[in-house]
């Protein structure tokens, strides 16, 4: 029932196109980074990660043994230059807000990003979940909206617009993903039925500002 809500929320509020398949719930945004980790580890080992970033998400992924690179951060956030030089099987952006600077990626960037992504036979890692923190700016869509190629795997979750306590975050992951879901699903069942069940009651009634997913 939540899926069914989130695939019209994400639309409507971010941009981001998603089905009830491709959307995996997780009991915080660390836990499905996780979960991320442990999937792609056997198939891509080179990560890209913003410097400054979120440091916990790096370190999950450096307990899994990914070989690390940094790029520096500007204020259009990722250095594109920099990008264009390096060979990687993942990228890490927080592009809408970055973490911690609070740089927007603009459009003609985010271009090039999907480009780069598509020559490396890389996948984007979106994490969204700071992009209720853009309070002078109108709120830019999802790089995941704009992706053509299937090469951005989508995060976010309810910590900041509802509470952090909640503990509910969702993973859209691309068509034609690598990996197959049910390997993992022993590990993917992380939140109460019952959080996911009230969640989907505020949003079926709108008072999440989701009046669009009534029908879903």
């Amino acid at each position: 029932m939540l899926k069914g809500h989130l695939v019209k929320y994400l639309y409507y509020s971010r941009g981001v196109v998603a089905t009830k398949e491709r959307i995996v719930i997780g009991a915080g945004m660390n836990v499905l980074f996780a979960l991320l980790a442990i999937m792609l580890k056997s198939t891509h080992k080179r990560l890209l990660f913003e410097e400054p970033g979120y440091s916990k998400a790096r370190r999950l992924f450096q307990l899994h043994d990914y070989k690390i690179r940094s790029l520096k951060v500007n204020a259009d956030g990722v250095d594109i230059k920099e990008l264009s030089k390096e060979k990687a099987d993942l990228l890490y952006l927080t592009p809408s807000h970055q973490y911690p600077t609070g740089a927007v990626i603009p459009i003609a960037n985010r271009l090039h990003i999907l480009n780069w992504a598509k020559e490396n036979n890389a996948y984007i890692i979106e994490d969204d979940s700071e992009c209720e923190f853009q309070h002078k700016l109108k709120l830019i869509p999802a790089l995941q909206g704009i992706d053509k190629y299937h090469s951005v795997i989508y995060f976010g979750s309810f910590a900041n617009a509802i509470m952090p306590s909640l503990r509910i975050s969702y993973m859209v992951l691309p068509e034609h993903f690598i990996v197959d879901l049910e390997t993992f699903e022993f590990l993917m069942n992380t939140v109460p039925f019952t959080s996911q069940q009230t969640l989907a009651y505020f949003m079926e009634r709108g008072i999440l500002g989701a009046a669009f997913a009534k029908d879903a």
